[in-house]
């Protein structure tokens, strides 16, 4: 077979996979930032919107692992009821306690004021699943960090004849390489890559926010030296990379 029969057969396999991972990177976003809506009294805009991602893969994990535990079949169908069954109470419970109040010029408002971050996480996450940053990959990150959830996925359930070096795989890690088998593409890396860009906003959002009040006008300085050491520090780079890192 020649390269260019080659390229044209894996680019015709993989056809989706981007677009894919980019919608679900989108979909959990907004998925946190429904979640966190019902704290919009206690948290900014900005807190909301960097925290948004997290809190939306968090609630895919944890679900995901509730189903499994139980012994409810792992689906997309049972997952996404689980998480409404979730958000309804969350919000019942909120109304209850703190009376929030719903109106229609509250959710206009609310829509407008998170156009902009959701255009950003838009732009974000394109870049995250386009290759563009560089990642270490190895046999075992393929048996543990892809066959694995794929398997899962497949049976819907833990089985007793999975090989034991496979259920010490960190569960929660698990959960998010089901992403990839539940919605049709091929690997997380982009996904990994957006929490990593994500996780280095915060930090260096929350660094500011602590150092404004010593430091005033020069806390935009501390903060990018401070992101600096941490994007430059070893440790950083290998569990950011190193996608068997975040397996253990």
């Amino acid at each position: 077979m020649q390269i260019d029969q080659m390229e044209s057969m894996l680019t015709q396999l993989s056809q989706g996979f981007y677009i894919r991972q980019v919608a679900v990177i989108i979909s959990l976003y907004l998925l946190g930032m429904i979640t966190l809506y019902a704290y919009r009294d206690r948290l900014e805009c900005l807190t909301r919107t960097l925290l948004a991602f997290p809190i939306g893969l968090a609630l895919w994990c944890i679900g995901s692992f509730i189903l499994l535990t139980i012994g409810i079949p792992f689906r997309l169908l049972t997952i996404i009821l689980l998480i409404v069954c979730f958000e309804v109470v969350l919000y019942a419970v909120l109304r209850h306690k703190e009376r929030l109040v719903f109106s229609r010029e509250i959710v206009i408002g609310v829509l407008k004021q998170e156009l902009v971050g959701l255009l950003i996480v838009g732009v974000i996450a394109c870049i995250s699943v386009s290759g563009l940053f560089s990642v270490s990959v190895s046999n075992d990150t393929m048996y543990y960090y892809m066959y694995y959830p794929e398997v899962i996925t497949q049976n819907g359930q833990y089985l007793p004849s999975y090989d034991v070096f496979l259920s010490d795989v960190g569960p929660l890690a698990t959960m998010i390489g089901t992403l990839a088998a539940m919605f049709g593409f091929d690997q997380t890396y982009g996904i990994q890559m957006f929490f990593t860009i994500d996780f280095i906003v915060v930090f260096a959002t929350a660094v500011y926010d602590q150092a404004k009040g010593p430091l005033g006008k020069k806390a935009y300085l501390a903060s990018a030296v401070s992101t600096a050491i941490l994007v430059s520090a070893t440790p950083f780079v290998v569990i950011s990379k190193w996608i068997l890192a975040n397996v253990y």
